[in-house]
């Protein structure tokens, strides 16, 4: 192989290594596409109405309810403003799951289908907000479900399989106390290649029911997952070969490889 043929394969190489920390997610933090300006918001409850990412509404018994964008810059005192400001950015998302005081027979949910390798791990992560201030008597939880794609609702009811339930008042439970943003991550292993659906559901306390609680509303921003793939061995190779791309580069350039040596070798006494 000659030089130039290595330096346009490696060069390739290197940049197919380079993506892999790059989130699988699109839109993952809301600000794409939004449709308004920051100092609004709007129901996105509709299909095809949030970039990215498929809404569906919940089950209520006696309620309303909506999944709302919502802007950094609105006047909270009259728009939305029960919905906490964004943890960065412009626009945060919320599952407003019920109004009133109704029971959440199945709350709203945000999801979206990425396809996935075997046996490479992941790490899902995502900020949650409940409710801006916590009255009396609510809860606010937030479950992150993984499923192929040909079986998106076999976890629905499922507790102890790619189920995991966050709690939204967990960093400051107290009644009339702004909870602010907790932090998630979850790193896991497919153990078949496919395409795979995470859905954020809203929800109560009980994790295999998700019923009778007041006000599951559940903000979400700055949704992540990325692939490790240093944990393939197969990767290091194409890493050496980026580097080796580099070098076969700056053979090319006019100054050539003996010129570079030349200038990271030490002169000699």
């Amino acid at each position: 192989m000659n030089l130039k043929r290595l330096s346009l394969f490696a060069g390739v190489a290197l940049c197919a290594a380079t993506p892999a920390w790059a989130n699988l997610f699109a839109n993952g933090d809301f600000e794409e596409n939004p449709g308004i300006f920051s100092n609004q918001a709007r129901d996105v409850s509709a299909p095809g109405t949030l970039s990215g990412w498929n809404t569906t509404l919940g089950v209520n018994l006696t309620s309303s309810n909506q999944n709302i964008l919502a802007g950094r810059d609105r006047d909270v005192s009259t728009n939305v403003g029960w919905i906490p400001l964004p943890q960065s950015g412009n626009f945060c998302v919320q599952l407003d799951s019920s109004q009133g005081n109704p029971n959440v027979v199945i709350g709203n949910s945000l999801y979206q289908t990425v396809n996935l390798m075997a046996n490479v791990p992941y790490t899902l992560s995502f900020y949650y907000h409940g409710e801006s201030v916590k009255l009396a008597g609510d809860a606010a939880s937030v479950h992150a479900l993984i499923s192929l794609e040909n079986a998106p609702t076999a976890y629905l009811f499922n507790s102890t399989n790619n189920f995991f339930t966050y709690d939204g008042y967990s960093t400051n439970g107290g009644v009339g106390v702004d909870p602010g943003w907790n932090f998630a991550s979850i790193t896991f292993t497919p153990t078949s290649d496919g395409m795979y659906r995470f859905t954020f559901l809203d929800g109560g306390a009980s994790p295999g029911v998700f019923s009778g609680n007041r006000d599951n509303n559940m903000s979400l921003d700055n949704i992540n997952l990325v692939a490790d793939l240093t944990a393939i061995p197969e990767t290091s190779t194409w890493v050496g070969l980026g580097l080796l791309g580099a070098l076969a580069v700056g053979w090319q350039h006019r100054t050539g490889l003996r010129g570079l040596l030349r200038r990271l070798t030490p002169l000699r006494a």
